[in-house]
Order: structure tokens, then sequence, then C-alpha cells
């Protein structure tokens, strides 16, 4: 009982951060960071910041496909090939707009490799740190 407390508390926080992060990410490119705290607004806003909004609802899009096919008690060949070419796309798509924010405020891609190995933390630094927007790339 201890060990999944323990996890779940971990989850809370780690959600937590990011949201704190987002917030500040999003005020400092000019959007209210409110929408940080809601749920797939906030990955539209970020992708705006970054990218395109259009690539968001592909990202969110890729995200829904991968998350009904799993869901499906004996999916068809068909379904499970498009999950699998709708995880790869997300995938991809993660990695590129990862990328996209760190440039977005002055950083490289080591800073977007960060943002895609430690999330939260990367977020933090970025959002609470001295960095600027500077627009998109």
């Amino acid at each position: 009982m201890k060990v999944i407390s323990t996890i779940i508390i971990g989850y809370v926080v780690w959600h937590i951060l990011q949201a704190v992060a987002d917030w500040k990410i999003f005020s400092k490119a000019g959007r209210p960071g409110i929408l940080a705290f809601i749920p797939i607004v906030n990955i539209y806003v970020e992708y705006g910041i970054c990218w395109s909004k259009f690539m968001g609802l592909i990202y969110l899009v890729c995200v829904g496909i991968t998350s009904y096919v799993s869901g499906v008690q004996e999916p068809s060949s068909t379904l499970t090939t498009l999950s699998g070419v709708a995880s790869v796309a997300a995938l991809v798509l993660h990695i590129v707009q990862s990328i996209k924010l760190a440039k977005s405020f002055g950083k490289g891609v080591g800073y977007g490799i960060l943002l895609i190995l430690f999330g939260p933390l990367a977020r933090l630094f970025l959002g609470l740190g001295d960095s600027r927007y500077i627009g998109r790339p």
C-alpha cells in the first residue's frame, strides 16, 4: 500500500510541476497561463507557441487513435497497423515540437533533447529561468 501511495503522490507532483512550468512558459509567450491546467487545450496552445496549432491537432488525433485502439478488445490488423503508425507519428511530432520549443526560447537542439528526456524539470528551468520567448523558429 505504501508503494502505491508513493507512486500516486509522485505522479501528482510530476503533473503539478508540468502545469506550473507550462504556466510560466505560456506567460512568457504572451498566452494566458491558466490554459496550462486545461487538458488538451494546453497541448494545442503549446504547439501554437512554437510550431503550429494545426500540428497540435494532428498530434492530438494521433494520440487519440492510439488510445482508442488500445481500448478495443480484439483490434483488427488494420486497426493495429493504424495505431502503430499513429504512435510513431505522435512520437516524431513530440520530438520536433520539443526542439522547436527550445529554439523558441533561444535554446539549442541539446535543450530540446532535455525537454524530451526530462520534460517537467527542463520545462521548469525554461519557464522559471531567464529565458525569453523570441518567437517561432
